[in-house]
């Protein structure tokens, strides 16, 4: 075995190794991610008296080309708002018989109820997979989460849990850098993966110990002595070729 051939082997170790453990971290943190989540979310409240709309728009971009935005609108109704906005409406107006009439607007600033006494709970462009859980959405109950940095937003089912309700969160916003960052690494490991399997390679062309293997078996005596023929033969050109490799070397 000759110094290129270990040097080559060694390096097929190496990049084999290193290969492989990139790959198997990288495969952990993915399915630990996919398993237990990419974001902390926690259930914020479920509304009641509740509608939820979805509507898309087709838009051209920059370059002229036509896109398709998707929005998602999450709208609460409140009775008893509209109800006391009209009982104090009914009550100004007794107070004020003798007085001019003038046009009153009642708005409870409250929570950023508008002056119908509705509250806009989300209302935002999102991405198709997303839009696609509210399309049908019927209840008039909307359960809202929250991330750990505040973003609110609805769920597509009353009361869902955690891991549904970071599911469907991943919809609304991709954890694309996590996915790029892995992807890096496991790009790194297969490379490495490769390279091994190249020094393999060029290990296994630098060797000059390789005797003739059957890969099959005789099926009688003639196969079997042209294969030991072929066998010495080769033996005998390795040879050769050692000693035209030391002469050149000037080792005797």
């Amino acid at each position: 075995m000759n110094n290129n051939q270990n040097v080559n082997k060694e390096m097929s170790r190496s990049f084999g190794k290193f290969g492989l453990v990139v790959i198997c971290l990288t495969l952990a943190v993915f399915l630990y991610k996919t398993m237990f989540g990419y974001t902390k979310v926690k259930m914020y409240e479920t509304y009641d008296n509740c509608t939820v709309t979805t509507h898309s728009k087709v838009l051209r971009d920059s370059d002229g080309d036509r896109i398709t935005k998707y929005y998602v609108k999450v709208v609460r109704e409140d009775p008893g708002y509209v109800s006391g906005a009209v009982k104090e409406t009914k009550k100004e107006t007794q107070q004020k018989d003798s007085r001019m009439k003038v046009n009153i607007t009642y708005r409870d600033d409250e929570n950023d109820k508008d002056s119908d006494g509705t509250a806009e709970l989300f209302s935002e462009s999102v991405p198709y997979e997303y839009y696609k859980l509210f399309r049908n959405y019927k209840s008039s109950r909307v359960t809202m989460y929250t991330t750990d940095w505040g973003r609110h937003y609805p769920v597509s089912r009353v009361g869902c849990d955690k891991t549904k309700a970071e599911r469907e969160y991943r919809k609304l916003d991709p954890p694309l850098f996590t996915w790029m960052v892995l992807g890096f690494f496991g790009f790194i490991g297969i490379m490495s993966m490769s390279l091994s399997l190249k020094s393999k390679s060029v290990a296994d062309n630098y060797s000059g110990d390789r005797v003739y293997e059957s890969h099959f078996e005789f099926s009688n005596t003639e196969d079997a002595l042209v294969g030991m023929a072929h066998a010495r033969i080769q033996r005998e050109k390795d040879e050769e070729r050692r000693r035209r490799e030391r002469r050149d070397r000037n080792i005797y």
